[in-house]
């Protein structure tokens, strides 16, 4: 997943809601009542590849979903 979008004026118009629900590979049915683990990794240029920093891990809920407040200037990666 890449997010990106252009800058506005103050912070609270640069802050997006993202809904991540955890899917099954197997079955493709949402996993519900199971905690998962999601990563958010936002991108940063480095020297002939680019870094993906960990912004932060978040843990689903019962029905297999976890909502995120990203900054909607940034570069970020699932």
């Amino acid at each position: 997943m890449l997010i990106l979008n252009c800058k506005k004026k103050s912070d609270l118009e640069n802050q997006i809601t993202v809904k991540i629900k955890a899917i099954d590979s197997k079955t493709k049915q949402y996993r519900v009542n199971a905690s998962d683990t999601t990563e958010i990794r936002m991108v940063k240029p480095g020297y002939l590849k680019k870094k993906f920093v960990t912004v932060g891990e978040y843990i689903t809920d019962s029905t297999g979903s976890v909502k995120v407040r990203l900054d909607s200037t940034e570069e970020y990666h699932n």
